[in-house]
């Protein structure tokens, strides 16, 4: 599915999503400039938050199969402390109260389990939970009104 909103505040911007092919294809921009400088088109289960982006792998973190993935609190805490290390690190919004964490699982519309709500809950984030092709166009949405958004897609 092609995404016709053009990118505006956010780095990265979502052009498509073919869960035939299991392809996400992503542009850079440069803000100030306005053009696209890069474009990806990943495979693997990516992760998208101000302006990184990179495999699950890249990030040190092995799903075996992408098809059974489950998420856990564990999961969740993971990107929490990754999103920490990197605003120590980078200087990037410390704004977890106003973290929205996008989870998008292919195809399926899986709802979370009680534990891994309670722990968003706790953890005092929002957590979003469906399709890729929903969370790819939320992801656009959030990102260019300026919001703290983690993008977690499965192809």
């Amino acid at each position: 599915m092609q995404f016709s909103q053009e990118p505006s505040q956010a780095f990265w911007h979502i052009v498509s999503y073919d869960p035939v092919l299991g392809e996400i294809k992503i542009v850079q921009k440069k803000i100030s400039e306005q053009k696209i400088s890069e474009k990806k088109i990943c495979t693997a289960p990516i992760w998208i938050y101000e302006k990184n982006l990179a495999t699950w792998i890249d990030s040190g973190l092995d799903i075996p199969d992408k098809n059974a993935f489950v998420l856990t609190p564990e999961f969740l805490n993971y990107w929490l402390e990754k999103l920490e290390k990197l605003e120590r690190v980078g200087g990037l919004a410390d704004d977890s109260q106003g973290l929205v964490i996008l989870f998008g699982m292919g195809a399926a519309r899986t709802l979370p389990s009680r534990a891994v709500l309670d722990f968003a809950q706790v953890s005092k984030i929002s957590l979003e939970v469906m399709p890729t092709e929903a969370a790819c166009r939320t992801y656009n949405l959030l990102a260019s009104d300026g919001r703290n958004v983690l993008a977690l897609l499965v192809p």
